[in-house]
């Protein structure tokens, strides 16, 4: 089987620019074209730590206080932004901080000569996440009827997270150096009076950011390939068929929404965390991998 080909911006661009003049087609019909074609350029980052050496993250105990249960794995790129010098390293976690201000999309395309339309402030199209890892092999079920699928009561599970390029004071333009980056989900607690801040993490899953749960008590590497789309439309509060099978494959309730895609602009990063809970319980790593699609 060939490759699946993966165009890069420039091919995009071109395209738009060749459907323009020989057709004469207005580019509102030209986006919804490449939309429909899902020919949309990308950006992905892996991280392979291999089966016989995994990253483990382990629940805490009384004994192990220290133990990091809410573990960064990796970011992406900077969303629409070429890959060039000065991109922040994929593996290192960032110190919580508060999001002074924020930059507009005209001020990231200025300098980054990206073909991106200044006028698509929200050009991500689709997400997707291959994770491979297992728990601890064994506990955590139980014979209640009501229990259904192979991720009930699964304590060990990965999250999106998301960092955007803060403007500072006195900054006349965007710097995608990791020093400018702050993490907006996980959110950050802020304590006034210390000048510190620590990130937030919750007990369960978060409903619109838990991307895959692992198998409960099984310790077999599964693969499991999550797509999160622009298009996707499950409403958590009324859709009970769509909450079910998320439930049931492990997932967040409200991560069919669409709403991460969509709300995601140009320079936003997207990281993974993984996730372990309770004494015993713990998250087998062997590779994460992100691809991130977004429009011209």
């Amino acid at each position: 089987m060939s490759p699946t080909f993966k165009p890069t911006p420039i091919d995009a661009y071109i395209v738009k620019l060749m459907l323009n003049k020989a057709k004469g087609l207005p580019i509102e019909i030209i986006d919804e074209v490449l939309d429909y074609a899902e020919y949309w350029p990308s950006h992905t980052v892996e991280v392979n730590f291999g089966e016989d050496t995994p990253e483990v993250v382990r629940g805490k105990t009384g004994f192990r206080d220290d133990a990091p249960e809410d573990k960064f794995i990796l970011r992406t790129p900077p969303l629409a932004l070429r890959k060039r010098g000065g991109l922040p390293l994929h593996r290192m976690p960032l110190e919580p901080k508060m999001l002074a201000g924020e930059w507009s999309s005209e001020d990231f395309l200025a300098k980054s000569k990206s073909p991106v339309s200044a006028s698509s402030n929200h050009p991500c199209r689709r997400i997707v996440f291959t994770l491979v890892s297992h728990d601890q092999g064994w506990g955590g079920r139980t014979n209640d009827e009501e229990d259904n699928g192979p991720y009930s009561h699964s304590w060990t599970w990965f999250e999106a997270g998301l960092e955007r390029f803060a403007r500072n004071e006195g900054d006349e333009y965007p710097s995608i150096a990791l020093d400018n980056a702050v993490t907006v989900y996980p959110e950050t607690e802020w304590d006034d009076n210390a000048g510190t801040g620590s990130f937030r993490f919750t007990l369960n899953g978060h409903d619109e950011r838990k991307i895959q749960a692992n198998i409960t008590a099984d310790n077999e590497y599964t693969t499991h390939v999550v797509a999160w789309d622009y298009r996707d439309d499950t409403d958590p509060r009324t859709d009970r068929d769509g909450i079910a099978k998320l439930q049931y494959w492990g997932r967040g309730i409200a991560t069919e929404s669409g709403n991460f895609v969509r709300n995601l602009r140009i320079g936003d990063m997207v990281t993974v965390w993984a996730k372990a809970r309770f004494p015993a319980w713990s998250n087998n790593i062997a590779s994460v991998k992100v691809e991130v699609f977004w429009a011209i």
